[in-house]
């Protein structure tokens, strides 16, 4: 079974240039937890996969072409010793075609593709019925890992001097970390979702789901401006600016995730929104 979950280590930087002087700043460093499937997707899947081995049941997913959910999710499974399927959007692809959809399948996930438009129903009961019928029982973690036991997973998440900081921002795609590390945050902190697609009012809504067994959680927001024009879209701007941040302070600042996340996060320090401490989650395996 998966090792038990440890807490991400925490690295001080140096503000980027033209941040105020003065600036706190620190990056919790997810995407150091483990090589092979590092990152927020440790804490969802920690105890999600825990269940599925504890009722004996292989695991069915869902994700994108690129899906870093996919490779996680592989990963973790095949460490664990569980069976997985992954529902693949896109009927025109197989198993060869990107890096992502190999190494999945490599790992031992079986893969099926579906249209778009079946893939639209990931989230109905009744699609998942029809599925059950075409796979059998299985232990179902949805697009993202994004449910109550991925939330509870964040409870080891924060190390000791994450509370010293009174804003925690991370880049948001289903709300699960967002959920997560409010959840696990303290009173006196705010957690900044950043949105990487555009589905705010979908993520408004299982945000506070999610967060109803947690009537102490931290104020959260979720903050849109920032999409690019939804997943995995990005410029030349973008694209530069990533790569400036990732020699800058040593890390993976890919465009569809951590580094569109830390525009907005260096558009809102610019604007004077993020006050004198903050705290940025790195969320992507490294």
């Amino acid at each position: 079974m998966l090792l038990p979950p440890p807490t991400a280590p925490l690295q001080v930087v140096a503000p980027l240039p033209g941040w105020p002087q003065g600036l706190q700043v620190a990056l919790l460093r997810m995407d150091k937890v483990h090589g092979q499937y590092g990152g927020n997707k440790y804490y969802k899947l920690y105890y999600n996969l825990a269940e599925a081995k504890q009722l004996g049941l292989p695991v069915l997913t869902f994700g994108g072409a690129y899906s870093n959910h996919i490779m996680a999710t592989a990963a973790a499974a095949a460490e664990a010793g569980i069976a997985v399927t992954g529902i693949i959007r896109g009927d025109e692809l197989n198993a060869s075609s990107n890096h992502i959809l190999a190494a999945a399948s490599a790992l031992g996930m079986e893969l099926h593709f579906v249209s778009r438009s079946e893939y639209r129903r990931r989230y109905d009961a009744a699609y998942h019925h029809e599925l059950r019928a075409r796979f059998g029982t299985f232990y179902l973690v949805p697009e993202g890992g994004t449910n109550a036991l991925a939330v509870k997973g964040f409870a080891h998440a924060l190390p000791p001097e994450a509370y010293e900081y009174a804003h925690i921002v991370c880049a948001t795609g289903t709300g699960g970390t967002l959920a997560g590390l409010a959840a696990a945050a303290r009173p006196h902190q705010r957690v900044t979702g950043i949105a990487v697609v555009n589905d705010g009012e979908r993520i408004r809504e299982r945000v506070g789901e999610l967060l109803r067994p947690y009537p102490d959680a931290a104020a959260w927001e979720l903050v849109e401006r920032f999409t690019f024009g939804g997943y995995a879209q990005a410029d030349a701007e973008l694209e530069d600016f990533c790569g400036r941040v990732s020699a800058f302070w040593g890390i993976n600042a890919d465009a569809q995730y951590v580094g569109k996340m830390l525009w907005g996060v260096n558009a809102m320090v610019g604007a004077g929104e993020l006050g004198r401490d903050v705290l940025i989650v790195c969320s992507g395996v490294n």
